[in-house]
């Protein structure tokens, strides 16, 4: 009788626990463990969206793009003293606040912060937009087929190095200005002005017709060929310093001839190399670079960052151990049971 009665209330005891057991839900399961888990535990961890599905319009600026992405990949960590971290993987932006559910834990309150870069932006030391300069010389760096800059910077002396190469490609004799005594090194006569590295053989050839005599009585010139000697009188008498060209023999073949900027430099004093770059933005450090050192600005490209906040609440449809679904109001007033959704959630735990 002992034995059937200890065999008895073993029964009873097992249908107990069987009873006990099986009364629990599958979400207060952890392996082999009961454990009676509030959604206050099992929202803890890291959750990855599985899906986000816009379902409102006209939603929240902040919150569209919190979830809204070409490539959206959400991160969250629920921590158990009520802080939470979004990472939005696809456009690198970080989201930190806080979580909490409401009182029969059917709407979670996300109130979030975050900083997000803005810009770039290009502003000189006074504080001047200079988007259109760089704009402007990224255009100019990809469509020139052949760029010269001063050696070792991004001076562009294109000009200067293209004029001496027409000249060293030539024969005969001629007469260039190299510096004039008006604005930017002009000079004018008669009405008719000349800039640096213009060829002025006719004008000077007037001057020499006109005042010859005078310099050979001042002994300012020796004779005809005597051309440092005319230089110099012109130089006097005008305030301009001129240069002459003398070739029977081309020195240069053209752009491409081998020996360019030996002759570049030994001729004309220019210290040239040939650009070679290719930017593709206007954040290449090459057109930033061509900017700086062709102006009398300096631009400096600036970032910053903006806060943004945002209350979200979801309301939630499931939320198990590894499953978590809920819908986002657009707008949540507590107490109102007529609600208007912008975004159907999913997420899956790490």
């Amino acid at each position: 009788m002992k034995l059937f009665h200890f065999s008895l209330c073993s029964t009873f005891l097992a249908l107990g626990t069987m009873v006990l057991f099986g009364g629990c839900t599958k979400y207060d399961q952890d392996g082999a463990l009961v454990q009676f888990r509030k959604p206050e535990k099992r929202i803890l961890g890291t959750w990855s969206s599985a899906s986000v599905t816009e379902v409102g319009t006209d939603a929240d600026t902040n919150v569209t793009e919190f979830l809204t992405s070409n490539n959206l990949r959400l991160e969250a960590l629920f921590e158990d003293n009520g802080l939470v971290t979004f990472e939005n993987i696809g456009e690198e932006l970080l989201y930190e606040g806080t979580w909490a559910f409401n009182d029969d834990n059917s709407v979670l309150h996300l109130d979030l912060e975050s900083l997000k870069p803005t810009g770039p932006f290009f502003f000189d030391e006074d504080s001047l937009d200079r988007t259109s300069e760089l704009e402007d010389a990224l255009v100019h760096l990809q469509n020139e087929d052949t760029l010269f800059f001063e050696t070792g910077t991004f001076t562009d002396i294109t000009t200067e190095v293209v004029s001496c190469v027409n000249l060293l490609s030539q024969t005969g004799f001629q007469w260039t200005l190299v510096q004039g005594n008006g604005e930017n090194g002009t000079l004018t006569v008669n009405g008719e002005t000349f800039n640096p590295g213009d060829v002025i053989t006719e004008w000077v050839q007037t001057v020499i017709d006109d005042s010859f005599s005078d310099w050979i009585d001042d002994g300012a010139v020796a004779g005809a060929d005597d051309y440092d000697g005319i230089a110099g009188a012109i130089a006097s008498d005008y305030g301009a310093e001129i240069s002459y060209f003398n070739q029977k023999n081309p020195v240069l073949t053209g752009l491409d001839d081998p020996n360019l900027f030996d002759e570049v430099q030994a001729n004309c004093g220019l210290s040239a190399e040939m650009y070679l770059g290719s930017p593709e933005d206007i954040l290449s450090e090459d057109v930033l670079a061509y900017v700086n050192d062709n102006n009398d600005f300096n631009v400096t490209v600036t970032y910053n960052e903006v806060l943004r906040l945002m209350d979200v609440y979801w309301q939630i449809l499931e939320l198990e151990q590894d499953d978590l679904q809920a819908y986002q109001f657009r707008e949540y007033v507590e107490g109102v049971t007529v609600y208007d959704y912008s975004f159907l959630l999913r997420f899956e735990k790490d």
